[in-house]
């Protein structure tokens, strides 16, 4: 079977030495530059297997200039062996929800048009803990008007997270919904008054293309692969500020001409990405090592 393979893609971290090209599909060098933002369990056992199995690939696709350079850097390969290939957004998150339906989830989770709106699994690099206190730093009023709500599971180190969103929900100012479906996420998408993705390190960072698709206003990250990916079609803030967080957070909802700009903008910028030319760039990849 394997003497009539000609090419083999490994799509995760599990790669495998062969006597035919391998391709390995590589997200972020995360493991080896911040091993604290990532599951304890076997983690230096999965790092050195990780460092050693890397390099039976002959080539690599990855998921962004940003990070294409960042693997070079630190798993000493070849720049030239890394091929940038962007994701894409699905088409669902651009189709416009009518009234009846925005009614209907909102009502499920109690809620109401209008808030902060974070997604992504609850863990240290996602920057909840600066995000809640940037929140908090806003006009009381403007916190009642624009609560801030959190979706994503609890991944790992976010107890402190979990516990501030929960006092957040006392005081009826933010709200944390852990999972919810595909269908629901893009609706709420679309009903948020801004997205805030302060995140520390993203490879790609899918959701502020997203957001761009839903036509919500983004506030991300000036940092990693975040500016690269949002094309100026997003507020940047440094997410180790979070009075930077906070300024922008205000902003974007006392200025509606700004979010009017950037809905525009972003939506313009999510038609950019398209995963017909991934594919194409990926074929583009295995045919030039076959």
């Amino acid at each position: 079977m394997l003497k009539q393979l000609q090419l083999f893609h490994a799509p995760d971290h599990l790669i495998p030495k062969l006597s035919i090209p391998v391709i390995a599909s590589l997200m972020d060098p995360i493991p080896l530059i911040r091993p604290d933002w990532i599951k304890s369990r076997f983690r230096f056992i999965k790092k050195y297997l990780f460092m050693k199995s890397v390099h039976w690939a002959n080539h690599f696709i990855t998921i962004s200039n940003f990070v294409a350079d960042d693997i070079a850097e630190h798993f000493h390969i070849p720049r030239k062996s890394i091929t940038p290939i962007y994701l894409a957004v699905d088409d669902k998150y651009f189709r416009v929800a009518n009234a009846d339906l925005k009614n209907s989830v909102l009502q499920r989770y109690n809620m109401r048009n209008g808030f902060f709106l974070f997604i992504g699994t609850l863990q240290p690099r996602k920057n909840i803990s600066r995000l809640v206190q940037a929140f908090k730093q806003l006009p009381l009023e403007l916190q009642h008007e624009f609560p801030l709500v959190v979706i994503g599971r609890n991944g790992w180190n976010a107890d402190d997270d979990i516990a501030e969103m929960k006092r957040l929900e006392e005081q009826g100012i933010g709200r944390w919904l852990d999972f919810v479906s595909d269908e629901d996420k893009s609706v709420l998408l679309q009903c948020a008054g801004a997205f805030v993705f302060p995140s520390l390190y993203e490879g790609f960072g899918l959701p502020i293309l997203e957001s761009f698709a839903s036509e919500t206003p983004v506030i991300t990250s000036n940092s990693t692969s975040l500016p690269e990916i949002a094309g100026g079609a997003a507020m940047l803030v440094d997410p180790y500020s979070p009075d930077s967080i906070a300024n922008a957070m205000l902003q974007i909802v006392s200025n509606q001409e700004m979010a009017l700009n950037l809905i525009e903008k972003g939506k313009k910028r999510a038609r950019e990405f398209s995963w017909t030319e991934t594919a194409r760039k990926t074929v583009e990849v295995y045919n030039s090592l076959i």
